[in-house]
């Protein structure tokens, strides 16, 4: 799922009493989202770690 599709759909209008199908879909939706937060968090943690180890190994050089 896209980045602007799971926006969309996490932005959504809910119903004031969601139906059974409706809740489920909800529910679904979030455990994507969440899927894809810590998806994230974790490639931004690693790009970070690469990001230093560069910084390191450049000044090292000098």
């Amino acid at each position: 799922m896209s980045d602007e599709m799971l926006l969309r759909l996490l932005r959504m209008p809910l119903p004031d009493f969601p139906d059974f199908i409706t809740a489920h879909q909800i529910a679904d939706i979030a455990r994507r989202a969440a899927d894809r937060i810590e998806a994230d968090a974790a490639l931004i943690n690693r790009l970070r770690a690469e990001i230093e180890l560069l910084k390191f190994l450049c000044a090292s050089r000098s």
